[in-house]
C-alpha cells in the first residue's frame, strides 16, 4: 500500500470518528508509521507459501 492511499485511509478514519483535527494531526504521523509496518509485516507472511491442508493450531487460554 502507497504513503498516500495510507495517509487518507488514516485521515478519513479520524474524520470518521469525530476526532478533533487538532488531535488528529498531531497522531497523524505515529498512526501512518504504525500502518506501514504493518503492512510490511503482513507482506512478509503473505509471501510463505503455505499449502491447503495446513490448519491453524487451535490456542486454548485460561
Amino acid at each position: 500500500m502507497e504513503r498516500e492511499a495510507i495517509v487518507a485511509w488514516v485521515r478519513a478514519g479520524a474524520t470518521m470518528l469525530g476526532l478533533p483535527a487538532a488531535t488528529a494531526a498531531a497522531h497523524e504521523a505515529e498512526v501512518v508509521a504504525n500502518l506501514e509496518r504493518l503492512a510490511a509485516i503482513a507482506a512478509t507472511l503473505e509471501a510463505v507459501d503455505v499449502d491447503p491442508s495446513v490448519e491453524p493450531l487451535t490456542v486454548f487460554v485460561r
